[in-house]
């Protein structure tokens, strides 16, 4: 993004710039893991379900599947705070030892967002 100067999408531009994709070829992948660790956390693929508003307006179970999609995939999820479920119950779908990060929009009353990330 970039919002008046546009200096970050500058910096943000230039540092994908000097990315290069080194393509190998001929190379055996029958066998190949991509699992990794993020903030701690391990993901069997590179990546994670970032946070996303209201996905129960796309499915009727919402971030509820989300969890249990991404406890599938072996990777983590994002909460979202503003969600079509509440925090317990995404938590509740969640199976034991899963690992959630959790997404805090500071609420201008404070104490609902200790409340929030204590119960994460």
């Amino acid at each position: 993004s970039g919002g008046d100067d546009e200096i970050t999408l500058r910096d943000n531009h230039m540092a994908f710039q000097r990315i290069t994709m080194r393509p190998r070829i001929l190379v055996n992948v029958r066998e190949i893991d991509m699992a990794t660790s993020l903030l701690g956390v391990s993901a069997s693929l590179p990546l994670y379900f970032s946070a996303t508003a209201l996905a129960k307006l796309a499915h009727k179970d919402g971030e509820v599947a989300i969890v249990k999609a991404a406890k599938k995939a072996g990777v983590p999820y994002m909460l979202p705070t503003l969600s079509s479920y509440t925090l317990d119950e995404m938590l509740a779908a969640r199976a034991p030892g899963q690992p959630l990060f959790g997404q805090l929009y500071v609420n201008p009353e404070r104490s609902r967002s200790e409340e929030y990330v204590k119960k994460l």
